[in-house]
């Protein structure tokens, strides 16, 4: 076959309808973004309970996806290690078109990590505004198209990951 020594798959995310409310993360504040929903997990190697994705020990390649909209100022977001203590990667939103004086933008951050025990992960953001008044929405860009508002059709901050031993 064409197709071997292909690594399991793993996806979760926060899955909802796209005229759900926005999340919000406030000005200076370190924010746990919302995950609720596995789509896919090859092997079993996770699991995800109140924002939380549990993986079984090994050597995974990730991909981390946070659209977000917001005044002006970057959003940083990234994949954090509950377990450790520590950040795994962050990385920094890149804008894509403004909305009045918003700007859409998307934060992809991407790597691998290695762990020897089972451990807990998070997907945080963060930002630092000058103007207190604004903060950053976490939501699907499809919001402002006014999609319909069938729960399950939009998918917002996704983690990717795949087991590579």
């Amino acid at each position: 076959s064409l197709y071997t020594n292909i690594p399991d798959y793993l996806e979760y995310a926060w899955v909802c309808a796209p005229n759900d409310p926005h999340q919000l993360v406030n000005d200076n504040v370190i924010t746990t973004l919302t995950l609720n929903t596995e789509i896919q997990d090859d092997g079993g190697h996770g699991s995800i309970a109140s924002n939380q994705i549990s993986l079984n020990p090994g050597t995974y390649a990730f991909s981390v996806e946070v659209p977000s909209l917001i005044l002006a100022e970057p959003l940083v977001a990234g994949l954090y290690n509950v377990t450790t203590g520590r950040w795994v990667s962050r990385g920094t939103s890149i804008a894509a078109a403004g909305y009045y004086n918003y700007q859409f933008q998307r934060t992809i951050i991407e790597g691998q990590f290695t762990i020897a025990t089972s451990n807990v992960f998070e997907v945080r953001a963060f930002h630092s505004e000058p103007d207190p008044a604004y903060g950053a929405f976490i939501r699907n860009w499809s919001y402002y198209a006014y999609t319909l508002a069938t729960a399950g059709a939009d998918q917002r901050t996704t983690v990717k990951f795949w087991k590579l031993r």
